[in-house]
C-alpha cells in the first residue's frame, strides 16, 4: 500500500504505523458515505469529475491526520 499524500509505501516509519494514527470503522465509514454521495452528483451533473476528485482527496484526507491529536467531528466536513 502506498500514501494517498505523497506515493511512498506506508511500510515506512515516518507513516507512523500505530493505532493512534489509524482511523476508526465509524470514521471511514462516514467518509465512504460521503464519497457515494459525490458520486452521484458528479453522475448528475451537479459537480465536475474535478471538484469531485478535490472533495474526495478532502475526505480521504480526514483520514490520514494525526488522529491522536484531532478529534473526528463529522460537521467539519
Amino acid at each position: 500500500m502506498f500514501c494517498i499524500n505523497c506515493g511512498a509505501p506506508v511500510e515506512e516509519p515516518s507513516h507512523g504505523d500505530n493505532e493512534a494514527n489509524r482511523p476508526t470503522a465509524l470514521q471511514t465509514e462516514y467518509v465512504l458515505d460521503e464519497i457515494r454521495k459525490l458520486e452521484a452528483l458528479r453522475d448528475d451533473g451537479v459537480v465536475t469529475e474535478k471538484e469531485f476528485q478535490e472533495q474526495r482527496r478532502n475526505l480521504i484526507g480526514t483520514l490520514t491526520t494525526d488522529q491522536s491529536k484531532k478529534r473526528f467531528d463529522p460537521r467539519r466536513l
